[in-house]
């Protein structure tokens, strides 16, 4: 078995033990978050232990900060959260998902929504440039 498959496996077997009723969706994504996160962070070394997310708690925070979108870092802070039980993971988590709900509740569109944004006229002229092609 490669040190992967095995530390993947430990990472599994952990988030079971700490939520059993778990989903297997949830548990796999959890495992490949958690993996690539130690990946990141390590240069690509390859990982042994579960402490490593405990010990590193501070600088994973300032990490997901500093290079990932609140929505996703929502999603790996409660993996690290069901892993390890640290609460600075939830409380970083929750902050996440309050800024978020805040977001969401302005209505406005984020900076890559506006750059990609077409007018309906735009649709209106590329409907007629393909609709032949539907009918």
């Amino acid at each position: 078995m490669t040190t992967d498959v095995h530390f993947k496996s430990l990472l599994c077997q952990s988030l079971l033990a700490n939520r059993p009723h778990l989903s297997q969706s949830s548990l796999k994504t959890y495992t490949s978050v958690l993996y690539n996160l130690h990946k990141h962070m390590t240069d690509g070394a390859n990982p042994t232990n579960i402490e490593w997310y405990k010990t590193n708690s501070s600088k994973i925070i300032i990490h997901l900060k500093d290079n990932v979108k609140k929505a996703t870092r929502k999603s790996i802070l409660s993996a690290l959260y069901v892993l390890t039980k640290i609460p600075q993971y939830q409380e970083q988590m929750m902050k996440d998902a309050k800024d978020i709900h805040e977001e969401y509740k302005e209505q406005k569109k984020t900076q890559k929504q506006k750059e990609n944004w077409i007018s309906v006229e735009e649709i209106e002229s590329k409907y007629e440039d393909v609709w032949f092609w539907v009918f």
